[in-house]
């Protein structure tokens, strides 16, 4: 039973935190609303990615890294907010416990069961 805990913790927690952000963030639905405009000022699929990669995912990728870390930096109120919201998660993690790697995504792959209580 706790292999199977292990397992599905090391194939899981990095994908489900990644869309826990993203769905915080509404990476989809800014997507959308900013493509639908660069389509309108007639801007190329290029531009378009660019500007998305930019404005959008850039953001979410930065923010995901300061949350990998264990010690998160918002830069926005948006950010502070999701960094308050996701603060019990974080705090799961006996005292001074630190990633393997400074990365949470690292560490669930070689330490498992110290994500279980997170996950």
């Amino acid at each position: 039973m706790l292999t199977a805990y292990r397992n599905n913790v090391m194939q899981n927690f990095g994908n489900t935190w990644r869309r826990t952000i993203n769905t915080l963030l509404n990476c989809k639905l800014q997507q959308t609303e900013l493509v639908a405009q660069l389509e309108a000022e007639d801007k190329s699929a290029p531009e378009i990615k660019r500007e998305c990669e930019a404005q959008i995912w850039g953001a979410a990728r930065r923010l995901k890294e300061s949350l990998g870390t264990g010690q998160p930096v918002g830069t926005t109120n948006e950010e502070g907010a999701i960094i308050q919201f996701l603060w019990p998660v974080l705090c799961s993690y006996s005292i001074g416990y630190k990633f393997a790697k400074h990365s949470i995504y690292y560490d669930a792959k070689v330490n498992p069961l110290q994500h279980l209580k997170a996950f």
